[in-house]
């Protein structure tokens, strides 16, 4: 007896840690970003998590639709209840409607027990249906009646169930252009449209880039158990201004796989970042004037720039303060004022940056200093 309590009472502590860890995960502060778009879309994450509104999340692949669909979940009041994603652009047409709504023992070949769909599971908590636009044209209007009128029948069933659940749906997809093309139903797209919410491509919020630099370096340099000093120059500046094509999912893995590459103690550098894709070894990266990558010569001053570094400091006539009070202030204006990109380059977080730089110019308060 006394076993099968300790047993019930780890099991609790454990129930409780999961839950803080996804608590900590898909919290609000989990969107990373500064940039002006990012931040109204976390306005209207914060105004429409509470309530049991439908919401249609909008944007090209790789920009964190379902990352921010689990933040919806986990802020609303049905965050202890189930979430149950269904992935509509994985399943054939034959299962499609038995995933969704459930079977009856007997109803199609192969049908040996009476099976839940995913309405069911969700039951009194949320259900994501991701690539919403994929679902079958023929099952779009059963769609559209569990949510006007939250009931259905299973397949070869009779009975109606009655299910208490929020749908959050997403596409990379112009649903317009499909409801223009008859591919797929209006009116389920204006019932889906209640909240639109779209997040915008990495290229169009560059000010979400640094940070996005950092926040998955220290997690990837912590997962993988490398020290790793930061960004060279040129790899900041291309991170800045690269197009990515895939999003924040293409530069996370860019940057799992620079900290992999990377030796202890040094910088991320560009062979790091591109290596995998780009079949570049050791050559120099520019970007052109569209964001795509070009290699062209150009001569590395690291090691000269050192030198004279380490020649002030012998000289006697500077101290280690001063060299760092330099090396500040030379990273913020070659950064253009914008500290966070600063940060990222000399492997700081933004606010170790700030702190830093208020302690050298107290006359300065570090609010004053550029939020980007």
């Amino acid at each position: 007896q006394i076993d099968r309590i300790k047993d019930l009472l780890r099991i609790k502590q454990e129930n409780v840690l999961l839950r803080t860890q996804v608590e900590s995960k898909y919290s609000l502060d989990s969107f990373v970003g500064e940039s002006q778009s990012s931040v109204h879309l976390l306005e209207l994450v914060n105004i429409i998590s509470p309530k049991d509104t439908t919401v249609l999340i909008t944007g090209e692949t790789g920009t964190g639709k379902e990352h921010l669909t689990h933040i919806l979940h986990q802020q609303s009041n049905r965050y202890n209840k189930p979430f149950i994603k269904v992935s509509c652009a994985i399943l054939s047409r034959e299962i499609f409607e038995s995933e969704l709504f459930g079977h009856e023992k007997g109803s199609f070949t192969g049908a040996m027990k009476d099976r839940k769909g995913r309405f069911e599971m969700a039951d009194g908590g949320t259900l994501y249906l991701d690539d919403v636009d994929d679902i079958p044209l023929d099952l779009q209007v059963k769609l559209l009646r569990v949510l006007q009128e939250r009931e259905f029948e299973r397949v070869g069933g009779n009975k109606t169930i009655k299910v208490d659940v929020r749908v959050i749906a997403s596409t990379k997809a112009d649903i317009m252009e499909l409801v223009t093309k008859g591919k797929f139903r209006q009116d389920l797209f204006y019932r889906l449209n209640v909240f639109p919410i779209h997040i915008s491509p990495l290229r169009e919020r560059r000010d979400d880039i640094p940070l996005l630099m950092s926040h998955f370096l220290n997690r990837y340099a912590s997962l993988h158990g490398k020290r790793i000093n930061g960004f060279s120059v040129r790899a900041v500046d291309t991170l800045y201004e690269y197009s990515y094509p895939g999003n924040i999912r293409e530069l996370e893995n860019m940057i799992e796989r620079a900290v992999i590459l990377a030796d202890d103690e040094q910088p991320i550098d560009l062979a790091h970042l591109f290596t995998a894709n780009d079949n570049i070894t050791d050559e120099i990266l520019k970007l052109d004037l569209s964001g795509a990558l070009n290699s062209s010569p150009e001569k590395s001053q690291s090691s000269a720039d050192s030198s004279q570094l380490l020649d002030q400091f012998l000289s006697g006539n500077h101290s280690l303060g001063d060299l760092e009070q330099s090396l500040l202030f030379e990273a913020v204006e070659r950064c253009k004022g914008n500290i966070t990109r600063a940060a990222c380059l000399l492997g700081l977080t933004r606010p170790q940056l700030a702190y830093r730089l208020k302690k050298y110019s107290p006359e300065t308060p570090a609010s004053q200093v550029s939020h980007r």
